[in-house]
Formats: structure tokens, C-alpha cells, sequence
């Protein structure tokens, strides 16, 4: 049976704790509660979505922003998420170290299992060279088979650009800081970089394309016009 419009809002409203934010985090929030009625996948992670948790510092995480469980044949596995609608990657940036700062944290916590979980930064306006530069410093973490390859792979031109470099080094930089001003080792750097995603959501304006997608998933549920559940979701 499809859920009804007012059905949707209570849930979201149910999940949303504290002031909820600007309405880029609002609508980040409620594709993930999509994701949730649906019995949806969450990014990332691709498992199917069990449980979310907003502004969720009250049970321990200091990545936040929205803290999503999903299920998998051994057990279970979390998506940490730290939700900024811009961002610059820079070693003055304050925010940029705040959010690398707490992913720190989370990554070194008994309980994050590095293995299956996942933080991620989830922006929405980043510079195009940031966005290649954290994609390729991810997918080269998952593709070494070592700390000592990894690294390779980072040093050499052959692999790595410049710009790329610049980040990591910027990203290096941030965790140490993080560790108590001490250097982090190859081998949590690897791992670190492993666990760490990027995800960009255009979702600002009215026909960007993954809001047309949300609505859609809307339809899919609800005999109400997608465009006034959404509305509700948000305000």
C-alpha cells in the first residue's frame, strides 16, 4: 500500500532532531528518509537503509549530521555523514578541518569498524578540482593492496597530478592536527582515505536532477502530487 503524504511528514519530522538546519541539510535529510519508507539503498554503503539518525552527537559520533545503519549478510554497517552545502579544501579553511577533524575522531573510535564503515562529506557546491582530486584519493586507497603502494601511487607523477598531491598534503595536514598534532601513519592514512567518500547532491533548485529523482520516488509511494510531499518533507 502506498504511504500517505501526511504519513511521509510525520516520519520525517519524527526523525529530524534539533533546529534541522539550513534546507540544503533538510533535503539531503529527506532523500534519505526516502531511501528509508522505501526500503531503499544508501549511498555509499549500497545495502539497504535499517535505521538514520539526525544531529546525532547525543549517541557518540562527532560526524553528526546524519548517521545512516544498513543491513548486510554478516551484520550491519554505518554511513557517518557530515552535511556542508560548500566547502573549500584549503589548510586555512576552519570548516574543512572541522569536518576532517571529527571524521578523525569517528575513524579512531573502538566501535567504527573499518572494515565495512564509511564516513562521508556530502556537499553540494565544491570546486571541480576538489571533486576529482577526493574521488581519485579514495579510488586509488581502494584499489592499493597496502599502505606502502598506496602511497606510491600518491607520490609519483605518473599516478598522481600536482593539483591531486596539493589536496592529499591538505588532507594530511588537517589529520594531523586532528591526531594531537602528531603524524599519521601510512598505514592509517590508507585506511583513513578507504573510509573517507565524497558525495555531491544537486539538489538546490527546482529542477535539479537529483530532486527530480526524490520526487519521483515520491510518485512511486504516494497518491498526492510528489511536488506538495516534498514541500512538506522540507519546510
Amino acid at each position: 500500500m502506498p504511504r500517505k503524504a501526511n504519513e511521509i511528514a510525520k516520519l520525517s519530522n519524527a526523525f529530524s532532531t534539533g533546529n534541522g538546519g539550513a534546507n540544503f541539510e533538510r533535503r539531503i535529510q529527506t532523500v534519505f528518509v526516502l531511501a528509508l519508507l522505501i526500503d531503499g539503498f544508501s549511498p555509499v554503503l549500497r545495502l539497504p537503509v535499517q535505521r538514520i539518525d539526525f544531529q546525532a552527537k547525543h549517541l557518540g559520533y562527532d560526524t553528526d549530521d546524519l548517521v545512516v545503519t544498513a543491513v548486510h549478510s554478516h551484520g550491519s554497517a554505518k554511513l557517518l555523514c557530515q552535511i556542508k552545502h560548500d566547502l573549500s579544501i584549503t589548510t586555512g579553511n576552519s570548516i574543512f578541518q572541522e569536518v576532517f577533524t571529527a571524521a578523525w575522531n569517528d575513524f579512531c573510535k573502538a566501535d567504527f569498524n573499518r572494515s565495512v564503515d564509511k564516513i562521508a562529506l556530502i556537499t553540494g557546491f565544491i570546486a571541480k578540482e576538489s571533486i576529482r582530486a577526493l574521488r581519485y584519493i579514495h579510488e586509488q586507497a581502494m584499489a592499493a593492496l597496502s599502505a606502502e603502494s598506496y602511497m606510491d601511487r600518491i607520490k609519483q607523477a605518473r599516478f598522481t597530478s600536482a593539483a591531486t598531491r596539493e589536496k592529499f598534503e591538505v588532507i594530511q595536514s588537517c589529520l594531523t592536527k586532528a591526531n594531537n598534532n602528531s603524524p599519521v601513519s601510512d598505514e592509517d592514512m590508507w585506511k583513513f582515505c578507504r573510509c573517507f567518500e565524497l558525495v555531491v547532491f544537486d539538489i538546490d533548485y527546482e529542477n535539479s536532477v537529483n530532486r527530480i529523482l526524490a520526487e519521483s520516488l515520491i510518485r512511486c509511494k504516494s497518491t498526492q502530487p510528489a511536488e506538495l510531499v516534498w514541500s512538506r518533507l522540507v519546510d
